[in-house]
């Protein structure tokens, strides 16, 4: 037999649940109220500081937290009925938001965790994942048209009315710009002359006789109405004279048709007068000899056939006859009116223009369309408007451009229009995901020239409902917040659909679903429902719509859907950004949403299944810098995993860290926080006392620690979260605490000379001076006891600072219902003031000591050898007063109150507290037959470095190979 010594140089490695024989040096059955640190050691937790007790703190609210700096820094609670309040984290200030835009109605929820909260700056949103996100029932503007108005201009602006632009493309001579203008398919048949003959005036004419021109029976020109002159003496005429003679062109208000009738006179001598008297000689008689032409120039349009009719047409107030030899017709709509306007040009000394071509047909459709349509000249073309629907068509469609409200070429669209006026652009008939819809935008908004731009189609849903969008609470002051709908003075911040229909600018896929999560990645605000992640546009955080319904722009929204790499849909509950994008949680798989390219689009934005783990959706994933971790809530207890090497091309790798504590964390945690710069992960669950925590340290990307660690508390926890380097926790009584996570130049603490020493209460606070009373008869310094302390618990009060009675400490009561009451000290002790606070407990169990050997670096335990501990040697640095306990088989339990420092044996005015010391404990027992046990209660620090203990060896003659 051997006497051997081992140590074990750290505690740093906290709790394990592994057979003691395959601890790793380090570690711990039970590790309470304490601190694993890869410098110090095991160090006793730091005490809670009281804060405030809080006015209305309710654990069926759900929880958020704000830091603006390190001066404004709060808690925030939505209360099931919709009140949201936050507490100032330095004071426990309670600022109730002032709600407006019904925001209990939105936030009213059933459930912890049913609001989630993304602060962005000094704006916090509110998204109730329990509200289903919908469009109000406001439609899209409506093409800009009009309705017919009873009196002069005979229109007023009415976006129900019905209207047609038709453009005059071109200006031809000699051309009919006939239009028909129609609101059903019935045609009538039209005809139109397409030959015609001249009949002179003949006395067989009706109203013709006296005005006759043509060859009298037997050429007798005697009778007076052959004649030329009017004079009925016959007075003798010198040279010609064919008043019959002349040329115009004739229009028949009947049948429109159009003719150029030409009548030439040739005058000769048809008789000589005698007997003129006084020996005069005889007087020639003249007369004139007719001939015409016609010229059809427009064959008219008219609705039965009058083939071998006639009608008058007076030429220099003679009256002649035009007959009809030949015609043409076709079937034709127009039932409200068919517009044949002459053409302009007839004569040809007049020259066509576009402004006589509009103002011909401008006034024939208001002539003719009986008031049904009417019509006003805009820009080169002419604006057409009813009370309900028409068509219009053109003839000849080389003269026209008709734009209604659809179209197949853009290039067809006129350069002026009726301002508003909208145009869906169809291109291809037989595909619809390339339709637009243009707004035309009058110059100086008004009618005439102008341009088109992108819009949305007219009729259509395009806003967002603010009332079901996520809420904000906006800090207006230190004193002051609001909670609301997001918005701009009275004009929601939530953008509407500003172009294309529900094909090529669909609604976000949020609609009519519920968003679990908002995230803010890449400066686009993220929304998860179901299972789609939705990106607002960048730079432009409540616009979830498309810039353009015509092309592809990066600047778009992003919508895409995640499908479980085991098959099926699950629906997105959270995400984290990482340096490589944003991971994805459902409640059963993950994802990396990310990009190829150095630019985040709808093109580049894909979807990666990572990996199949269940996920605890109550609580957050966290990032612990190069890695993340989340919590799984499958089984009998949690279990925390750590994500590392998450890449687009590689699985990553998954480490289950709670693997050693396998059944340490109870099932169902709803509380999740960490501090990246301090290293710490605590986890907990509402109405409970305990948090469990995770300490870890890497050097070039290896893990030197990864300690697990209970804390308790004697209140049972509503919420806490770590602000910077405080955690912050919110008791069951609505008391305000905070733990600084590292040393604070506030952090209570006692000082003896060059030394400096942190004190450990829980709830601790300062009573001054002034507030206690000494009484010499008594011998008693009395005060009232803050009345928070209410517990069946030791309070215990302690002189801080650099002073003569730093470190004076007694325990002020052990019995309940003492809070608020005068309390005693014994002693004068109104020299200073005194830090009061509950006492809690540092406990650290020890795991079997084994005789262990290190090869390849992996210990291994001798679990066949006989080992007879004689002695354990703790090592500390800081430390006060510490109790061991050692329970042995057979035998009393042997418990030893330690003091740092022997009873008289310090100096004056110094702390019975030491920096750096050992103990060394009896033992004498066979290894496996005791168990040791440290705790501490008392106010001084007890900071555990190392272990070494000393035995009587023996293998009992096994040879290790």
């Amino acid at each position: 037999m051997a006497t051997i010594t081992q140590t074990i140089p750290n505690y740093a490695l906290g709790i394990s649940e592994q057979p003691d024989e395959q601890k790793l040096p380090g570690q711990v059955r039970d590790a309470v109220n304490v601190v694993p640190d890869i410098t110090d050691g095991l160090t006793k937790r730091p005490g809670t500081e009281y804060i405030a007790t809080l006015g209305n703190v309710y654990a069926t609210g759900s929880w958020f937290s704000y830091y603006r700096d390190d001066n404004e820094a709060y808690i925030g609670n939505v209360k099931s009925d919709g009140t949201v309040r936050v507490y100032k984290c330095s004071d426990g200030t309670e600022i109730v938001a002032s709600p407006s835009d019904n925001a209990g109605t939105y936030l009213t929820h059933s459930n912890p965790g049913d609001v989630e909260a993304l602060t962005i700056n000094d704006t916090t949103f509110l998204v109730n994942k329990t509200k289903t996100v919908s469009l109000t029932s406001d439609l899209t503007t409506k093409s800009q048209k009009d309705s017919i108005a009873g009196s002069s201009p005979y229109y007023t602006a009415d976006k129900n009315g019905h209207a047609v632009y038709v453009e005059i493309k071109q200006i031809a001579p000699r051309r009919s710009y006939a239009l028909n203008i129609y609101n059903n398919e019935t045609t009538q048949e039209l005809f139109s002359a397409t030959t015609v003959e001249l009949e002179f005036s003949d006395a067989s004419h009706t109203g013709g006789e006296a005005n006759a021109i043509t060859t009298p029976p037997g050429g007798n020109y005697s009778d007076a109405k052959y004649k030329d002159t009017s004079d009925s003496g016959y007075l003798v005429q010198y040279g010609s004279s064919c008043k019959a003679a002349g040329s115009r062109v004739d229009v028949n208000s009947t049948t429109g048709i159009c003719s150029r009738i030409t009548v030439l006179g040739q005058p000769f001598v048809s008789r000589y007068k005698t007997d003129t008297g006084n020996n005069m000689p005889d007087q020639p008689q003249y007369n004139c000899q007719y001939t015409g032409r016609i010229e059809l120039l427009h064959g008219g349009s008219y609705t039965t056939s009058k083939i071998n009719t006639t009608f008058n047409a007076a030429i220099v107030g003679y009256t002649h006859r035009v007959k009809i030899l030949t015609e043409t017709s076709s079937p034709q709509r127009g039932n409200i009116a068919r517009i044949r306007p002459i053409p302009v040009d007839i004569e040809q000394e007049t020259v066509v223009s576009a402004a006589s071509v509009l103002n011909s047909l401008n006034k024939a459709i208001n002539d003719g369309a009986g008031g049904t349509v009417r019509s006003r000249i805009i820009g080169n073309g002419l604006y057409l408007w009813s009370n309900s629907t028409f068509n219009v068509e053109a003839l000849e469609s080389d003269l026209f451009n008709i734009v209604t409200d659809e179209i197949n070429d853009v290039t067809e669209l006129p350069s002026s229009c009726r301002d508003g006026f909208i145009v869906k652009i169809s291109n291809s008939a037989a595909v619809q995901d390339d339709d637009y819809y243009l707004k035309f935008i009058g110059d100086n908004n008004a009618d005439g020239t102008g341009h088109w731009i992108e819009c949305v189609e007219p009729g259509i849903t395009y806003k967002l409902d603010p009332a079901t969008m996520p809420y904000v609470l906006t800090r207006v002051s230190t004193s002051s917040f609001t909670v609301s709908q997001w918005k701009d003075g009275n004009t929601s911040k939530w953008n509407e659909r500003e172009v294309g229909d529900d094909l090529t600018n669909p609604a976000p896929s949020f609609v009519g679903k519920k968003i679990s999560k908002l995230l803010y990645h890449r400066d686009r605000l993220v929304a998860l429902s179901d299972a789609n992640i939705i990106m607002s546009q960048p730079g432009n955080l409540g616009n979830f719509w498309n810039n353009t319904a015509l092309t592809f722009s990066g600047d778009d929204r992003i919508d895409i859907s995640c499908s479980s790499p085991s098959g099926g849909i699950n629906s997105l509950v959270d995400g984290i950004e990482i340096n490589t994008g944003l991971v994805l949680f459902s409640e059963n798989a993950q994802y990396l949403f990310s990009t190829d390219s150095d630019k985040l689009n709808p093109e580049t934005a894909q979807v990666y299944p990572l990996s199949v783990f269940n996920y605890n959706t109550s609580i957050h994933p966290i990032s612990l810098g190069t890695s993340l971790g989340f919590v799984d809530n499958a089984g009998k207890y949690s279990r925390f995993f750590e994500m590392l090497n998450v890449r687009r091309e590689t699985e990553p790798e998954i480490v289950e860290q709670s693997k050693v504590v396998s059944r340490l964390l109870s099932k169902d945690l709803d509380i999740f926080t960490n501090s990246r710069e301090n290293a710490y992960i605590l986890m907990g669950k509402i109405n409970t006392n305990e948090i469990y925590g995770f300490r870890y340290y890497n050097v070039s990307g290896k893990r030197l620690q990864g300690a697990w660690f209970k804390w308790k508390f004697q209140k049972n926890i509503f919420h806490f979260v770590i602000i910077q380097d405080d955690l912050n926790i919110i008791f069951d009584d609505r008391t305000l605490v905070k733990i600084s996570l590292k040393e604070k130049n506030n952090s209570p603490t006692s000082d003896s000379y060059d030394d400096t020493f942190n004190i450990h209460l829980d709830r601790s606070t300062t009573v001054a001076s002034s507030a206690l009373s000494y009484s010499s008869s008594t011998d008693l310094t009395s005060f009232t006891l803050p009345s928070y302390l209410n517990e069946a618990v030791d309070v215990a009060a302690i002189v801080l600072g650099n002073n003569d009675n730093r470190g004076r400490y007694q325990v002020v009561s052990s019995t309940s219902g003492n809070g608020g009451n005068t309390v005693t000290l014994n002693g004068d002790w109104t020299a200073n003031d005194i830090h009061v606070g509950e006492q809690y407990e540092m406990k650290v169990e020890f795991p079997t000591i084994y005789a262990t050997a290190t090869k390849n670096n992996k210990v291994s335990a001798d679990t066949t050898s006989s080992l007879i501990v004689q002695r354990i040697r703790f090592n500390f640095g800081d430390v006060g007063q510490f109790i061991t306990k050692l329970v042995r088989i057979g035998k009393p339990d042997f418990i030893d109150t330690h003091e740092s420092s022997i009873l008289d044996a310090y100096q004056a005015n110094r702390l019975p507290y030491v920096g750096d010391s050992s103990r060394t404990i009896p033992v004498y027992e066979r290894n496996e037959n005791v168990n040791v046990t440290l705790t501490s209660t008392h106010p001084s620090p007890a900071t555990l470095q190392s272990m070494s203990w000393e035995g009587d060896y023996n293998n009992r003659f096994y040879k290790r190979i």
